[in-house]
């Protein structure tokens, strides 16, 4: 899997586009010239690796999640491709590292993926309907995050065929390569658009590295538009037209369960040509926010334990005293005697958004049954109006402002963190990010039906 070819060997088969330097000159066409190399050169790549690194500043301005691997990409067909995602994902703090590494190995091979979930000692197998489920597979898996997904969308990124705004900066150097460097406003949709500056190499016009930036900075001048928040590292790069060998699957690992769908095809078949879906923002960005659930039963899926890096059942709530929307302070304590839910969230967040009817969904239902759902909210953009969100999108659950303050002492290290906590003041269930639901492939509706299902049972648990 460590394939070490130098670039520009691997390159000598594969058709080489005029140098974007050679149409310096043409400004209007400057940008198609970067978009039509790029694609040429995916053209007739049959496999693509490189040593992927992704920096995720987190929400608190004191943590960076930090993942390192190895990543192999082999062409299905025409717009499929296999994946293999080898590595490991920790936080580092300043200077010093948080806790240990954990693994990372994810295989998709264009009908199967297989991810290991290495907190749970889990080996997961499922049969994703398009590349868009793969991705949140992966995500779950901490394997999401170093994988080039725009690049390997049919056309490769997409999103700039329709970009609002592309503006070449100066030329600088990703690792040791020379690059262009654009920076990219993508169109506008239900959400506002996440910039990106992207660095192309001008050796043979793929991708080195891409920055993600926060909403806020679309309207911005380059001086005023802050530090990225994240990063994501594309180096030692080979693209070659020949299938890399590898195999893309995941062995069971001693110590591991195998959790595999139920209506998962026979791994003897074989593959069927794949026809993902193409992710319309780079890497990070998702999809946009789901509408309100349908009033109907949550599915009957077990509940998921407690995440092992959160407060456990049976702990005490830590006190805090937060200000609402409305500048009113309010302390935890006033809650008590009262079934809490807390939701750790940001307009910034999509999964946050996602989270959020299924929140008025069962603050709706438990209102008047002595059950409180509380909004823990954090913005970094002081332009940001959370209150003014919530009212537009009818969320009518009340949150409180800067819950970064008390993020550490809840063990909230990404956001959305949830907590269901009794009467009693002590926790009786906590959850991170949107999990996945066992079972075959949901979309988008399964994990927000897990999440509910799973508040579901805890609140019940917690008012017994």
């Amino acid at each position: 899997m460590r394939l070490r070819l130098s670039l520009l060997a691997a390159l000598v088969a594969l058709p080489h586009a005029p140098s974007l330097a050679q149409d310096a000159g043409q400004a209007p066409d400057k940008s198609k010239v970067l978009i039509d190399r790029m694609r040429g050169m995916m053209r007739d790549v049959g496999t693509l690796t490189y040593d992927g690194e992704s920096r995720v500043q987190m929400p608190d301005g004191k943590r960076t999640a930090l993942s390192q691997t190895k990543v192999v990409a082999e062409r299905i067909d025409e717009t499929g491709w296999k994946i293999l995602v080898d590595g490991t994902f920790e936080f580092e703090s300043g200077d010093a590292k948080k806790g240990n590494p954990q693994n990372i190995r994810a295989a998709w091979d264009g009908r199967i993926l297989s991810a290991l979930q290495e907190r749970r000692k889990v080996l997961r197998k499922t049969a994703p309907k398009d590349l868009e489920v793969v991705r949140l597979e992966m995500n779950q898996a901490d394997a999401a995050a170093t994988v080039a997904w725009d690049l390997f969308a049919t056309p490769p990124y997409p999103a700039l065929d329709t970009a609002q705004k592309i503006e070449f900066e100066d030329p600088a150097k990703a690792g040791d390569l020379d690059c262009d460097v654009i920076w990219v406003v993508p169109a506008a949709g239900k959400n506002p658009p996440v910039p990106y500056r992207m660095f192309v190499a001008k050796k043979d016009g793929l991708p080195r590295r891409v920055e993600i930036f926060r909403p806020a900075a679309a309207r911005q001048t380059k001086d005023k538009r802050g530090e990225a928040g994240i990063v994501v590292n594309f180096s030692n790069l080979v693209a070659k037209p020949d299938p890399s060998g590898a195999s893309f699957t995941v062995d069971l690992p001693k110590g591991f369960t195998l959790a595999p769908d139920k209506n998962l095809p026979s791994e003897s078949t074989s593959p069927a040509p794949s026809t993902p879906s193409a992710p319309t923002q780079p890497t990070t960005p998702a999809p946009a926010p789901v509408p309100a659930p349908a009033p109907s039963a949550a599915p009957a899926f077990p509940l998921l334990p407690t995440h092992k890096e959160l407060l456990q059942p049976g702990d005490a709530v830590p006190p805090f005293k937060l200000k609402d929307f409305e500048g009113k302070e309010r302390s935890f304590d006033e809650f008590k005697g009262k079934v809490v839910v807390l939701d750790f969230w940001g307009t910034w967040c999509l999964p946050c958004r996602m989270a959020m009817p299924t929140l008025q969904k069962l603050h709706e239902k438990y209102a008047d049954k002595g059950v409180v759902v509380l909004g823990m909210n954090f913005e970094s953009n002081p332009k940001a109006d959370p209150a003014k969100f919530k009212k537009d999108k009818g969320f009518t659950y009340p949150s409180l402002a800067k819950a970064e303050s008390i993020a550490g002492s809840f063990n909230v290290s990404s956001w959305p963190t949830f907590y269901v906590i009794g009467k009693d003041g002590k926790v009786v269930w906590g959850g991170r990010g949107l999990a996945t639901p066992p079972g075959p492939p949901r979309g988008e509706s399964g994990v927000t039906d897990y999440l509910e299902s799973n508040l579901t049972q805890a609140i019940e648990k917690a008012l017994k």
